[in-house]
């Protein structure tokens, strides 16, 4: 079975030969791990793909993430080490937003004067050939399309989640604008792919750590409408969908769930409702789980017994009956130890097999 084969057969929730392995993580960490392991980190690699090829093979990971090539302004370097994005968004040299152009707007004429940036911008010309190198593993693309964070980095978090109760039409028109975008950079993605795309990947985060940012029912009006269109691309073009969400999101899933999400990701399992196992239990039947090795608390944290120890867990709780792709519960940043992220994979491809699953000699069976 090759790594497609594997990733589809778990999504369609059959077991598959061995659980299916995921990779996100820092590029400092991924030049890390290649030193670490003797890796090149540029054998197979290109600025279409998100990680080093070497180290993706190495760890066994099913997953491959392309993405068109940005070709568009780069953005606007300001003295103190911030920068102006794609978006008009002043982004702090640690990647934060510090200035937000739309704070102040008031109207929708405001929103449709503002200048958005064009979907042009990308190499779409390519990216059938760059999606069908990795035609054995399961292709994850179009863009990542977070509509949803830009219009709280673009407005401002209390501003944006303020207007959805003072100026809902507001809300409504640049929650559009932007997926009018991401819509277009997507469909061009597919059209280009030309059948070697297997999997929608796209990502926002919608949860705290102690819930949704906003009520279902305001995640209904507001939130849902953009990832119906969305998701209705992507099933027209015969891809799975993979939704990113940070936080603690169990209260919307059934919602995703409606919208035909097929795998939930990362899985962040020190938030509110988000333990995989009771997810498993209660949605497993219908969404595939992406994700979940705790990056806040196990990986820094713990040694690389702990790590394995949580590694079974996964293999022997979540992962029967398949609907399971084991990998961090966010990226891996850099408090995070390369040995234990080594745990994760080693323990895997040797305990990961549905013929003996989770079996092991050296470590008694867990519950977390």
């Amino acid at each position: 079975m090759n790594a497609k084969e594997r990733v589809l057969k778990a999504i369609d929730h059959q077991e598959p030969d061995r659980v299916p392995l995921g990779y996100g993580a820092w590029r400092e960490i991924s030049e890390g791990l290649c030193e670490k392991l003797s890796l090149d980190p540029t054998c197979g690699w290109n600025h279409w793909q998100e990680y080093p090829e070497a180290l993706l093979q190495y760890l066994n990971v099913d997953l491959r993430i392309v993405r068109a090539r940005y070709l568009g302004p780069p953005p606007i370097e300001l003295e103190d080490g911030s920068h102006i994005d794609m978006w008009g968004v002043v982004q702090s040299a640690e990647n934060y937003p510090v200035v937000h152009p739309l704070a102040h707007i008031t109207s929708v004429a405001e929103v449709d004067a503002y200048p958005f940036p064009d979907p042009d911008a990308y190499d779409y010309e390519s990216y059938s050939e760059q999606c069908a190198r990795f035609g054995e593993y399961a292709v994850c693309g179009g863009d990542w399309s977070p509509f949803f964070t830009y219009a709280l980095e673009m407005m401002g978090t209390e501003e944006f989640l303020l207007a959805l109760y003072t100026m809902p039409a507001v809300a409504h028109r640049l929650l559009t604008r932007i997926t009018d975008f991401y819509y277009e950079t997507s469909r061009r993605m597919f059209e280009a792919a030309k059948g070697n795309l297997d999997i929608f990947f796209m990502g926002d985060d919608y949860g705290t750590k102690i819930g949704p940012f906003m009520s279902p029912e305001h995640f209904r009006t507001f939130v849902v409408p953009q990832l119906e269109r969305l998701y209705g691309l992507a099933k027209s073009y015969d891809l799975k969908i993979m939704q990113h969400s940070c936080g603690s999101v169990r209260a919307v899933l059934p919602d995703l769930i409606d919208l035909g999400v097929d795998v939930l990701d990362p899985i962040q399992v020190g938030a509110v409702g988000m333990d995989v196992a009771g997810l498993k239990r209660d949605f497993g039947d219908v969404v595939t789980f992406h994700g979940s090795i705790d990056t806040q608390g196990t990986l820094p944290n713990g040694t690389t017994e702990d790590i394995r120890r949580e590694v079974l867990h996964r293999l022997q709780h979540v992962a029967p009956g398949g609907g399971f792709i084991l990998s961090g519960s966010q990226d891996y940043i850099e408090d995070i130890s390369l040995e234990n992220i080594i745990a994760i994979y080693e323990t895997a491809n040797e305990f990961g097999y549905y013929a003996n699953l989770g079996q092991s000699k050296r470590l008694a069976p867990v519950s977390i």
